[in-house]
């Protein structure tokens, strides 16, 4: 069981297999003692490919061997925000793909959150210049596959109102 993205090696360990071609999921053969595949997985349901390994003696005698190989998909989606913008202090409500196991949020601002797939914060800009937080969350499914997304939010400083009364009239 593995993830997309993940790579195997397959190591050959025949007895009297003058001649070894192994079957990768591609349709494409190796003779190498330890081929290895990067296994691709990139929909939402879980994938169940086979690799085989054929030996031959040198008498021309055949076996083979099969091994089905599962490879889970990676949580898949978007960051998603009710605002990428605002100004100082804005509220943002924002939600990752439903289905992880664990959710770990790096907000950009010194939060982490270890929690939902949905959450609200208040992101701050107490300067006088644009600041925009990187958002991260790691999602980890329910199989132990790992994917993590990106997202930002640009907070405006915000004006501050102020005026003098002139009493020396």
């Amino acid at each position: 069981e593995i993830c997309n993205g993940d790579t195997i090696f397959f190591t050959n360990t025949s007895i009297n297999a003058e001649q070894i071609t192994w079957h990768l999921p591609d349709n494409s053969t190796s003779s190498d003692e330890t081929p290895f595949f990067k296994f691709e997985n990139n929909t939402s349901s879980i994938l169940y490919t086979t690799v085989l390994l054929e030996s031959r003696s040198e008498f021309g005698c055949v076996d083979s061997i099969e091994r089905i190989i599962t490879v889970y998909p990676q949580p898949q989606g978007d960051i998603i925000m009710d605002t990428t913008q605002g100004c100082h202090p804005v509220i943002v409500q924002l939600q990752a793909p439903v289905g992880g196991k664990s959710y770990m949020w790096d907000l950009g601002d010194g939060t982490l959150i270890n929690g939902s797939n949905k959450l609200s914060h208040t992101f701050v800009n107490t300067t006088k210049l644009n600041i925009t937080y990187p958002i991260e969350v790691t999602i980890t499914s329910m199989n132990g596959c790992v994917q993590t997304l990106y997202n930002s939010i640009t907070v405006f400083p915000s004006p501050t109102a102020l005026f003098e009364i002139d009493t020396n009239i």
